[in-house]
Protein backbone atom coordinates (compact mmCIF):
# COMPACT_ATOMS: atom_id res chain seq x y z
CA UNK A 1 0.00 0.00 0.00
CA UNK A 2 1.27 3.51 -0.77
CA UNK A 3 1.78 6.20 1.85
CA UNK A 4 3.32 6.62 5.28
CA UNK A 5 2.02 5.66 8.69
CA UNK A 6 0.09 8.39 10.46
CA UNK A 7 2.55 8.09 13.36
CA UNK A 8 5.26 9.36 11.01
CA UNK A 9 3.23 12.07 9.31
CA UNK A 10 0.70 13.20 11.92
CA UNK A 11 2.73 16.20 13.09
CA UNK A 12 2.09 17.73 9.67
CA UNK A 13 -1.70 17.70 10.09
CA UNK A 14 -3.52 20.97 10.70
CA UNK A 15 -6.35 21.12 13.22
CA UNK A 16 -8.92 21.04 10.39
CA UNK A 17 -6.98 18.06 9.06
CA UNK A 18 -7.35 16.26 12.38
CA UNK A 19 -11.07 17.10 12.41
CA UNK A 20 -11.51 15.55 8.97
CA UNK A 21 -9.47 12.50 9.94
CA UNK A 22 -11.52 11.86 13.10
CA UNK A 23 -14.72 12.10 11.06
CA UNK A 24 -13.47 9.77 8.34
CA UNK A 25 -12.22 7.27 10.93
CA UNK A 26 -15.67 7.17 12.51
CA UNK A 27 -17.29 6.33 9.20
CA UNK A 28 -14.57 3.81 8.34
CA UNK A 29 -14.84 2.06 11.70
CA UNK A 30 -18.61 1.85 11.35
CA UNK A 31 -18.17 0.08 8.00
CA UNK A 32 -15.52 -2.22 9.48
CA UNK A 33 -17.72 -3.05 12.45
CA UNK A 34 -20.61 -3.72 10.10
CA UNK A 35 -18.72 -6.74 8.82
CA UNK A 36 -20.39 -9.86 10.21
CA UNK A 37 -17.86 -12.31 11.66
CA UNK A 38 -17.75 -15.55 9.63
CA UNK A 39 -18.05 -17.71 12.74
CA UNK A 40 -15.91 -20.08 14.76
CA UNK A 41 -13.14 -20.66 15.47
CA UNK A 42 -11.37 -17.33 14.81
CA UNK A 43 -14.31 -14.93 14.65
CA UNK A 44 -17.27 -16.29 16.64
CA UNK A 45 -20.70 -14.86 15.84
CA UNK A 46 -21.93 -14.88 19.46
CA UNK A 47 -20.96 -12.94 22.59
CA UNK A 48 -19.77 -15.70 25.00
CA UNK A 49 -16.28 -16.08 23.44
CA UNK A 50 -15.67 -12.31 23.72
CA UNK A 51 -16.92 -12.30 27.31
CA UNK A 52 -14.60 -15.24 28.04
CA UNK A 53 -11.66 -13.39 26.49
CA UNK A 54 -12.36 -10.36 28.69
CA UNK A 55 -12.68 -12.56 31.76
CA UNK A 56 -9.22 -14.00 31.08
CA UNK A 57 -7.89 -10.47 30.62
CA UNK A 58 -9.43 -9.51 33.95
CA UNK A 59 -7.69 -12.37 35.73
CA UNK A 60 -4.32 -11.11 34.48
CA UNK A 61 -5.11 -7.38 34.53
CA UNK A 62 -3.43 -6.29 37.77
CA UNK A 63 -0.32 -8.35 37.05
CA UNK A 64 -0.12 -6.96 33.50
CA UNK A 65 -0.49 -3.35 34.64
CA UNK A 66 2.15 -3.76 37.35
CA UNK A 67 4.54 -5.35 34.85
CA UNK A 68 3.98 -2.62 32.24
CA UNK A 69 4.37 0.15 34.82
CA UNK A 70 2.53 2.87 32.91
CA UNK A 71 -0.22 3.31 35.50
CA UNK A 72 0.93 4.67 38.88
CA UNK A 73 0.98 2.01 41.60
CA UNK A 74 -1.86 3.61 43.58
CA UNK A 75 -4.13 3.35 40.52
CA UNK A 76 -3.17 -0.28 39.91
CA UNK A 77 -4.20 -1.00 43.51
CA UNK A 78 -7.73 0.20 42.65
CA UNK A 79 -8.25 -1.89 39.52
CA UNK A 80 -10.06 -4.91 40.94
CA UNK A 81 -12.62 -2.73 42.71
CA UNK A 82 -13.10 -0.58 39.62
CA UNK A 83 -13.55 -3.12 36.82
CA UNK A 84 -17.03 -3.86 35.52
CA UNK A 85 -18.05 -7.45 34.83
CA UNK A 86 -17.03 -8.57 31.33
CA UNK A 87 -20.70 -8.98 30.41
CA UNK A 88 -21.16 -5.21 30.66
CA UNK A 89 -18.89 -4.60 27.65
CA UNK A 90 -21.15 -6.23 25.09
CA UNK A 91 -23.50 -4.14 22.95
CA UNK A 92 -27.05 -5.22 23.75
CA UNK A 93 -29.24 -5.63 20.70
CA UNK A 94 -26.28 -5.98 18.36
CA UNK A 95 -24.31 -9.04 17.35
CA UNK A 96 -20.55 -9.10 17.93
CA UNK A 97 -18.68 -7.57 15.04
CA UNK A 98 -15.21 -7.44 13.59
CA UNK A 99 -12.90 -5.29 15.73
CA UNK A 100 -9.41 -4.36 14.55
CA UNK A 101 -8.30 -4.02 18.21
CA UNK A 102 -5.01 -2.22 17.45
CA UNK A 103 -6.02 0.95 15.61
CA UNK A 104 -2.84 2.95 16.22
CA UNK A 105 -1.06 5.53 14.14
CA UNK A 106 1.35 2.84 12.96
CA UNK A 107 -1.43 0.96 11.18
CA UNK A 108 -3.21 3.76 9.30
CA UNK A 109 -1.43 4.53 6.04
CA UNK A 110 -1.82 7.56 3.81
CA UNK A 111 -0.31 10.93 3.06
CA UNK A 112 -0.61 14.60 4.02
CA UNK A 113 -1.43 17.31 1.51
CA UNK A 114 -1.68 20.92 2.72
CA UNK A 115 -2.29 19.74 6.27
CA UNK A 116 -5.04 17.29 5.30
CA UNK A 117 -4.83 13.52 5.60
CA UNK A 118 -5.79 11.05 2.86
CA UNK A 119 -6.03 7.38 3.86
CA UNK A 120 -4.64 4.71 1.55
CA UNK A 121 -5.20 1.71 3.80
CA UNK A 122 -5.51 0.08 7.20
CA UNK A 123 -3.04 -2.70 7.99
CA UNK A 124 -2.19 -5.32 10.63
CA UNK A 125 -5.31 -7.28 11.52
CA UNK A 126 -3.24 -9.74 13.55
CA UNK A 127 -5.13 -8.92 16.76
CA UNK A 128 -8.59 -8.63 15.20
CA UNK A 129 -11.45 -10.36 16.99
CA UNK A 130 -15.21 -10.53 17.29
CA UNK A 131 -16.13 -8.00 19.93
CA UNK A 132 -17.61 -4.61 20.72
CA UNK A 133 -16.92 -0.95 20.06
CA UNK A 134 -15.57 -0.52 23.60
CA UNK A 135 -12.58 -2.74 22.91
CA UNK A 136 -11.78 -0.75 19.76
CA UNK A 137 -11.67 2.62 21.48
CA UNK A 138 -8.55 2.55 23.73
CA UNK A 139 -5.86 2.17 21.04
CA UNK A 140 -7.77 4.46 18.68
CA UNK A 141 -8.24 7.19 21.28
CA UNK A 142 -5.02 7.00 23.26
CA UNK A 143 -2.68 6.52 20.30
CA UNK A 144 -4.12 7.33 16.89
CA UNK A 145 -6.19 10.33 18.07
CA UNK A 146 -3.43 11.28 20.55
CA UNK A 147 -5.71 11.40 23.57
CA UNK A 148 -7.80 14.30 22.29
CA UNK A 149 -11.38 14.22 23.71
CA UNK A 150 -12.52 16.53 20.93
CA UNK A 151 -11.26 14.18 18.23
CA UNK A 152 -12.86 11.19 19.94
CA UNK A 153 -16.16 13.09 20.12
CA UNK A 154 -15.93 13.75 16.40
CA UNK A 155 -15.16 10.09 15.79
CA UNK A 156 -18.17 9.01 17.83
CA UNK A 157 -20.47 11.47 16.08
CA UNK A 158 -19.45 10.07 12.69
CA UNK A 159 -19.60 6.47 13.96
CA UNK A 160 -23.19 6.87 15.20
CA UNK A 161 -23.22 4.22 17.95
CA UNK A 162 -26.44 2.61 19.11
CA UNK A 163 -28.11 4.29 22.07
CA UNK A 164 -27.00 1.46 24.39
CA UNK A 165 -23.34 2.42 23.87
CA UNK A 166 -23.88 5.66 25.80
CA UNK A 167 -25.29 3.89 28.86
CA UNK A 168 -22.52 3.97 31.51
CA UNK A 169 -20.12 4.93 28.73
CA UNK A 170 -17.32 6.14 31.02
CA UNK A 171 -16.90 3.02 33.21
CA UNK A 172 -17.41 0.68 30.25
CA UNK A 173 -14.79 2.46 28.14
CA UNK A 174 -12.35 2.66 31.05
CA UNK A 175 -12.81 -1.02 31.87
CA UNK A 176 -12.07 -1.91 28.24
CA UNK A 177 -8.87 0.16 28.40
CA UNK A 178 -7.73 -1.57 31.59
CA UNK A 179 -8.49 -5.01 30.13
CA UNK A 180 -6.75 -4.37 26.81
CA UNK A 181 -4.09 -6.89 25.84
CA UNK A 182 -1.67 -4.02 25.09
CA UNK A 183 -0.27 -1.30 27.36
CA UNK A 184 -2.50 1.44 25.96
CA UNK A 185 -1.86 3.80 28.89
CA UNK A 186 1.75 4.26 27.80
CA UNK A 187 0.40 5.97 24.68
CA UNK A 188 -2.12 8.02 26.66
CA UNK A 189 0.41 9.48 29.10
CA UNK A 190 2.78 10.20 26.23
CA UNK A 191 0.25 12.62 24.76
CA UNK A 192 -1.45 13.71 28.01
CA UNK A 193 1.14 13.41 30.79
CA UNK A 194 -0.93 15.55 33.16
CA UNK A 195 -3.42 12.70 33.56
CA UNK A 196 -0.82 10.49 35.25
CA UNK A 197 -1.31 12.58 38.40
CA UNK A 198 -4.91 11.41 38.95
CA UNK A 199 -5.60 10.27 42.50
CA UNK A 200 -8.18 7.62 41.56
CA UNK A 201 -9.32 5.56 38.60
CA UNK A 202 -12.73 7.19 38.90
CA UNK A 203 -11.29 10.69 38.52
CA UNK A 204 -8.99 9.59 35.71
CA UNK A 205 -11.88 7.96 33.86
CA UNK A 206 -14.15 10.98 34.35
CA UNK A 207 -11.54 13.34 32.93
CA UNK A 208 -10.47 11.00 30.18
CA UNK A 209 -13.82 9.88 28.79
CA UNK A 210 -15.90 13.05 29.29
CA UNK A 211 -16.45 14.06 25.69
CA UNK A 212 -17.20 17.64 24.63
CA UNK A 213 -19.95 18.59 22.25
CA UNK A 214 -18.56 18.55 18.72
CA UNK A 215 -17.88 22.10 17.64
CA UNK A 216 -17.53 23.33 21.24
Amino acid sequence: LPGKALSEAGDCLSEPGWDELADSLGRMARLLHGTTPPGAPLFPDSWPPFVGFLARQRAACVENQRRWGSLPAHLVDQIQDYLLPAERLIEAGREPHLVHADLTGDHLLGWVTDGRWSTSGLIDFGDALSGSLFYELPALYFNLLRGSPRRLAQFMQAYRPEADAWRDFVPRAMTAALLHRFDVFADLFLYRPELAGADSLQSLAAELWRLPEVGA
